[in-house]
């Protein structure tokens, strides 16, 4: 199938579109033929007619086939992005936790003026440590699912 189409590009290329009227005679010699042919190539090749008649250019450089390779190519990288997406939120995940929940729940420990909601103060400070450390084991157990060769 290749060689077929290589084939017929080349006889393409190589066979002129005009007939040879011209008998030879021994009148004719051979800088007359060779001028006739040389008229002939340029008119059979202009720059139109040669780039469909290259074999290598049809076979090897389609352009529907290099925009496929080339969307192809750059949505392989999708991956890349979703893995470096994944891995810096588990990464962040613990300085996440703890400053936007500690700061949350400091913000509305200090809103309360009773003496009462006072008291559960330490309370809360204890409990923003360990959902700080619960944070970092969760991120630490994903990041050793996502990269089990490097932990």
């Amino acid at each position: 199938m290749l060689y077929t189409h290589a084939l017929s590009c080349l006889s393409k290329r190589f066979t002129s579109t005009y007939k040879i009227n011209k008998t030879l005679t021994p009148k004719n010699d051979k800088k007359d033929i060779y001028k006739y042919y040389n008229e002939r190539l340029r008119e059979d090749i202009k720059p139109y007619k040669l780039i469909p008649s290259l074999p290598t250019l049809n076979h090897y450089v389609n352009p529907l086939d290099m925009t496929k390779f080339a969307i192809k190519y750059i949505l392989s990288y999708r991956f890349f992005f979703i893995y470096m997406a994944r891995t810096t939120f588990q990464a962040v995940r613990p300085l996440m936790a703890f400053c936007v929940f500690g700061e949350l729940m400091k913000l509305i420990l200090a809103t309360m003026t009773s003496g009462v909601f006072a008291f559960f103060f330490s309370f809360v400070l204890a409990f923003e440590v360990l959902y700080f450390f619960l944070q970092c084991y969760i991120s630490y157990t994903f990041l050793t699912m996502f990269f089990d060769v490097m932990f």
